[in-house]
């Protein structure tokens, strides 16, 4: 029963013109939001690049920018002492909370599932049918597990291993120290995405189900 209802109106504490168009979601941080644009083209990006911002979250004052090698599309996430940017075809650049570059890897291929960002490491699928982990001081070791088909949601568990969803409804788990998978399960469409649960394995598929799986046998719960 709906005693009371409170109607407000919200408005806005600053506005800023950032120009161009955002290739990014935002990454909200304790200092304010991160977010990459790139420059409006009609063309090729002929040497192009683009431009991540950390804003003061309390003002909106650009704290600082720094660039990026052009690419239609980037995803954001935190990094151990920093933050992490992995590009559209796998380029994954580290930078410290002052926009200064820490480290730069690949580019490892077309990012085909979505990077997920976990305990100082980055995971995400390619069109090479591969998922690239990145872990380490700065996220500087590479992992490229190699799979049979090409991954479109991954995720990390609790345990540190690997989950993979495939185009056809394949769901495989893998052990990162041996790279074999300890078991596999099949939905009836493309995974579409995988969450580590206290309760089990979230698994939604283009067969309209959602399934929860055992993270120990594969068996759905």
């Amino acid at each position: 029963v709906l005693s009371s209802y409170e109607s407000r109106v919200l408005t806005p504490e600053w506005r800023l013109e950032l120009g161009g168009e955002f290739g990014s979601d935002i990454l909200v941080l304790e200092e304010g939001p991160v977010v990459v644009t790139n420059p409006i083209r009609s063309g090729p990006p002929a040497g192009e690049e683009a431009t991540i911002r950390l804003i003061a979250g309390k003002t909106g004052v650009t704290s600082w920018s720094a660039k990026l090698p052009f690419s239609e599309k980037y995803y954001l996430g935190r990094s151990i002492g920093g933050i992490a940017v992995i590009s559209h075809d796998g380029l994954v650049t580290i930078l410290d909370r002052l926009g200064r570059r820490m480290s730069r890897n690949g580019p490892y291929g077309t990012v085909t599932a979505k990077p997920v960002f976990r305990a100082g490491r980055i995971a995400f699928g390619t069109g090479e049918k591969q998922v690239i982990v990145v872990s380490g001081p700065s996220e500087g070791s590479v992992t490229r597990v190699a799979l049979g088909m090409i991954p479109r949601a991954v995720a990390l568990t609790k345990k540190d291993d690997l989950l993979v969803g495939g185009e056809r409804g394949n769901l495989e788990h893998i052990e990162l120290e041996s790279g074999g998978a300890s078991w596999k399960f099949k939905t009836g469409a493309a995974v579409s995405s995988i969450v580590d649960t206290d309760a089990g394995i979230l698994v939604t598929s283009l067969d309209n189900f959602v399934y929860l799986i055992s993270d120990y046998n594969g068996n759905v719960i």
